[in-house]
């Protein structure tokens, strides 16, 4: 019997309470519409923030797209016309149709000049068609994304507060990670980088399903590795890409970054070698697999004196790609460790002989030639051989610069 008589006295007092709550945001608007009228410069940032609070409390309210003009509207009387421009602009797309959104369409078009960098914003602002059938969570993060083009100093906190604004508001809608994704890149657009990455590492706990993992681990490794030089924890982040999101965009560049990581900062020669070789390995396809071959044959010869890994990781290099930049610059490389490390002269000969008959355009051609010719007659004193090679390269580089070199040693020769 208790029990019906509670049932009937909470629905006797439903009515109410929604009278009660209807009387209190009447009561709100009213008091935040006092200080507008009032039209005091001083209160100006008050009423802003008075109707800033109604509208959160509020959101659904009748009287929110009033509210939210005349935000707009203190900003313009305040002198802030990038501001105004702005929370004009949440007014079109949270709004739409409504007349005081219509307002501040007019008083946009007022504040925006006819020409100039900002004409397309103009135009846009005149004939964009926002309707209302779409979400208000979409509507609401299309305006945070052109609020995001504006690469504006002067913009930054308000976005990030309107950021802020709808993260709270629309926790989990489906723009919801894109949209935590992006202010964290507005605050690494202010140089926050610590700020920066803890809203990127919100992306990863927050949304741990999401398709953007990749791209928010990647930026916290980039700000480790460029920003703050702190290479421990960025090849941390970056090695959770590549085995986390290996098919991603972002595995490629933080497998890229890792290898130079350990070659130019931290000096770990064997750790760079096998990222540089996984790299080429799992992107071959990529201008940089070509890099990371020759990369790595450097880092065995000068670094860890392994020639015949050296010689092995050029040849290779030659033979998959014969079209690439390196391929000529890989023989050569191949020849001096035969010539400088080795002292194997007639494997250096045989190697220095490649590039002028495979690349004849070659940069490397004329001094290859020039080399054997030198070996022939320093190392292996065969100057029946050194004089047909000098008389080679003056037949087909006349005008090189190793031909006048070659010149001067025929004529000690013959």
């Amino acid at each position: 019997m208790r029990k019906l008589i509670g049932l009937i006295l909470a629905t006797l007092m439903l009515p109410c309470v929604f009278l009660v709550q209807a009387q209190e945001e009447e009561r709100l608007f009213a008091y935040c519409d006092q200080l507008y009228r009032l039209d005091e410069a001083k209160i100006y940032p008050l009423a802003q923030e008075e109707f800033q609070k109604f509208l959160d409390r509020y959101p659904d309210s009748s009287a929110a797209p009033e509210a939210q003009y005349k935000i707009g509207n203190l900003y313009t009387k305040r002198g802030e016309k990038l501001l105004a421009c702005a929370s004009h602009m949440k007014s079109l797309y949270l709004y739409p149709g409504d007349p005081w959104a219509e307002r501040s369409r007019q008083e946009m078009l007022s504040i925006v000049p006819e020409r100039g960098e900002d004409r397309e914003l103009r135009a846009k602002m005149a004939t964009d068609v926002i309707l209302k059938t779409e979400p208000v969570s979409a509507r609401h993060f299309r305006y945070l994304e052109h609020l995001y083009r504006f690469i504006e100093p002067k913009l930054y906190q308000f976005t990030y507060d309107q950021f802020q604004e709808f993260l709270k508001r629309y926790p989990d809608c489906e723009e919801a990670d894109l949209a935590q994704l992006k202010l964290a890149h507005l605050v690494n657009r202010q140089k926050l980088f610590h700020q920066a990455i803890a809203q990127y590492l919100k992306v990863v706990y927050l949304y741990p399903t999401s398709p953007l993992l990749a791209d928010a681990r990647y930026q916290v490794g980039t700000i480790y590795y460029q920003e703050l030089k702190d290479y421990k924890h960025a090849v941390e982040a970056y090695e959770k890409v590549v085995s986390d999101h290996p098919e991603s965009e972002w595995a490629e560049k933080s497998l890229w970054n890792t290898a130079e990581i350990y070659a130019r900062e931290l000096k770990e020669y064997g750790q760079a070698i096998r990222n540089y070789e996984l790299f080429a390995l799992r992107y071959p396809k990529t201008k940089r697999a070509q890099d990371s071959l020759y990369n790595a044959a450097l880092l065995y010869r000068d670094e860890t004196g392994d020639y015949a890994r050296a010689i092995q990781t050029f040849s290779r290099l030659a033979e998959k790609y014969p079209a690439s930049r390196y391929a000529d610059c890989a023989l050569v490389g191949i020849a001096k460790i035969y010539e400088e490390k080795l002292k194997d002269f007639q494997k250096a000969i045989e190697a220095y002989q490649v590039v002028p008959e495979k690349y004849p355009e070659s940069r490397y051609a004329d001094g290859c030639l020039y080399q054997i010719g030198v070996i022939y007659e320093e190392k292996l004193k065969s100057n029946a051989q050194a004089i047909e090679a000098y008389e080679e390269l003056i037949k087909e580089y006349p005008d090189s610069r190793y031909s006048r070199k070659a010149q001067g040693r025929l004529k000690k020769l013959k």
